[in-house]
C-alpha cells in the first residue's frame, strides 16, 4: 500500500472519530441497531398434537419456555408443522406410569407429561407453570444439559408439581362461584374434603 493511501485513510478515520464526538454520535446506539450475525444454532421443534381431551395447559410456549434459553444460550428454537422439518419431536403425554414428569432421548425426542392421578386417584392436569418448567428443563438436556444440585435451578432433578383445579361452590344467597386456580397435592385434596371440586 502506497504511503498516501496509507495516510489518506487515518485522515479519513480520524475526521469520523473527531465528528461523532462533536457531533455525539453513540456508537454503542449504532451498533444495537445493525443485524448481528451470531452463529446461533437453529433447533427446530415439533410438538405431536393431542388427540385426547383434555389437551395440556401450554400456554405461549414460544414466548416462555423458548425463549428462556434464548437469553441464556447461543440459540434460537423454532416451532415447525411437521416431523420430517424437526431436529426435536416433542410427544405430550398425559400420565407417565411413575412419577416422572419428563423425559429427552438423544437430544431429539421429548415426552412431557401433562397431568396425573397420584394424588386422589384421579386424573388432574398440570397448571401452565408446571408444563413451562417441564418443557425448558428437557429443551435444556436437549442442549446437552446436565441435572443441576441448585433446587432453584431450572435443571435440578426434581421439579415441583401443581394442578389446575376448578372449584365450584354455593354461598347463603344460593349464587354458584366458580374458580380455578393452581394448586399442589395438599390444596387438591383439601378441594375434595371441602367437596367444593368439579370434575
Amino acid at each position: 500500500m502506497e504511503k498516501s493511501t496509507l495516510i489518506g485513510i487515518v485522515i479519513f478515520l480520524l475526521i469520523i472519530l473527531l465528528g461523532s464526538l462533536y457531533y455525539g454520535i453513540d456508537f454503542n446506539s449504532v451498533k444495537d441497531k445493525i443485524p448481528e450475525v451470531s452463529g446461533k444454532k437453529t433447533i427446530r421443534v415439533y410438538f405431536e398434537p393431542v388427540n385426547t381431551e383434555p389437551k395440556p395447559d401450554v400456554t405461549n410456549i414460544e414466548d416462555v419456555s423458548f425463549r428462556y434459553w434464548e437469553e441464556r444460550e447461543n440459540v434460537d428454537f423454532r416451532e415447525v408443522s411437521s416431523k420430517e422439518e424437526a431436529d426435536v419431536v416433542v410427544k405430550w403425554i398425559k400420565e407417565y406410569s411413575d412419577n416422572q414428569l419428563g423425559y429427552t432421548l438423544e437430544s431429539k425426542y421429548v415426552e412431557l407429561g401433562y397431568g396425573d392421578s397420584r394424588c386422589i386417584g384421579k386424573w388432574f392436569p398440570y397448571d401452565s407453570f408446571t408444563t413451562d418448567r417441564v418443557l425448558k428443563h428437557e429443551l435444556g438436556h436437549v442442549l446437552g444439559k446436565g441435572h443441576s444440585n441448585e433446587s432453584r435451578d431450572i435443571m435440578y432433578h426434581q421439579l415441583p408439581k401443581t394442578y389446575t383445579i376448578h372449584t365450584e361452590s354455593v354461598d347463603n344467597d344460593g349464587f354458584n362461584h366458580y374458580a380455578y386456580f393452581s394448586g399442589d397435592c395438599k390444596a387438591l385434596r383439601e378441594a375434595v374434603s371441602q367437596n367444593i371440586l368439579v370434575n
